[in-house]
């Protein structure tokens, strides 16, 4: 019997404008992704004034222009509209405003200074899932080191219900699950974001990998889980993008550890870097875990596969039921 890992998955999250993650493979790569990186305008916002108009100013660069008489542009940052038919401008804004370089992935990172990722203990019981945020990593339990959210993907026959439910140590814990999925089955991440809301990124290569509570219901009796990386990351001209040199999720992976044990009652699992395997940054460049430059987590869980009929080389998913908790995970000091 085969069992198949899913792979070529894309799903994108929003938390604030141009800010997504991005799975392939089943791990989340910015992939993924994000929000271009504003350049520094010049001046204050600037103020036309004329004798026989008017001029509103906005944000963007260009000229300014007096209305029907002479003006005075106060310096600033931005397009002026509306400018008058004649006159002209004494004093020049100092410059306006336009689009910095893009800053790729990974540029600055959050160094991990507590080891607790998730416990799910500050979530409030009412708030969606999808929508519930927390801290970790900073330099106190719940204090500042990355922003990270959840989300869910399928294999598009079902759809996943993401919920915040009964955990391991605690009131609660992470529960995705999907009914009657009969292409491949389920997933789930997380997704960091810096203290601007924009695409983060963490170094914890002081610690030796990654520990989790898990229990669930899964055909195949096993998961998986990877790191994502900014070198498992497209590059891109238009938002922070990564350093891979391949095209797409066949040439750009994230390392991931597959066959993790999973059964219906709790079980600690524990995941080494060494353990993340078949990692690309780019064709035929092997990409491996040490902990740095990991921009997301991510989890997926399989049907199991069965020959199409008997001798059969094709191999066909039996559909069925695919739940999965996690609880209490951190990194292994």
């Amino acid at each position: 019997m085969i069992r198949l890992v899913s792979s070529g998955l894309v799903r994108r999250r929003w938390l604030a404008p141009g800010i997504f993650a991005v799975l392939g493979g089943i791990s989340a790569c910015s992939v993924a992704t994000n929000e271009p990186t504003t350049g520094s305008a010049g001046g204050g916002n600037g103020q036309v004034s004329g004798t026989g108009g008017s001029a509103s100013t906005g944000a963007g660069s260009g000229s300014v222009l007096g209305s029907s008489g002479s003006g005075t542009n106060t310096g600033g940052s931005g397009t002026v509209g509306a400018a008058g038919t004649t006159g002209t401008v004494t004093t020049a804004g100092a410059g306006g405003g336009s689009t910095g370089a893009i800053v790729p992935l990974c540029t600055t990172k959050a160094v991990m200074q507590t080891p607790g990722i998730a416990s799910f203990e500050t979530y409030d019981g009412t708030t969606a899932a999808a929508d519930f945020s927390w801290m970790f990593g900073g330099p106190t339990e719940g204090m500042l080191g990355v922003h990270t959210s959840t989300y869910s993907f399928g294999d598009g026959s079902a759809t996943p219900t993401l919920s915040i439910l009964a955990g391991h140590g605690g009131n609660y814990g992470l529960t995705v699950a999907v009914t009657n999925a009969t292409k491949w089955g389920e997933g789930f991440g997380m997704y960091l974001l810096d203290e601007q809301y924009k695409p983060g990124c963490i170094d914890a290569s002081a610690y030796k990998g990654v520990t989790m509570w898990v229990r669930g219901m899964v055909p195949t009796g096993t998961f998986s889980f990877g790191v994502s990386m900014a070198q498992a990351t497209l590059p891109s001209t238009t938002a922070p993008g990564g350093s891979c040199t391949g095209t797409d999720d066949t040439t750009c992976k994230s390392p991931t550890a597959v066959n993790l044990p999973v059964s219906a009652t709790w079980s600690q699992v524990n995941v080494l870097w060494a353990d993340l395997v078949g990692g690309l940054s780019g064709p035929a460049v092997p990409l491996a875990a040490n902990g740095d430059n990991i921009t997301g987590f991510s989890f997926g869980a399989n049907l199991t596969f069965m020959p199409e009929s008997e001798g059969s080389m094709v191999y066909v998913p039996v559909p069925g039921d695919v739940s999965i908790v996690v609880d209490d995970i951190a990194f292994i000091p």
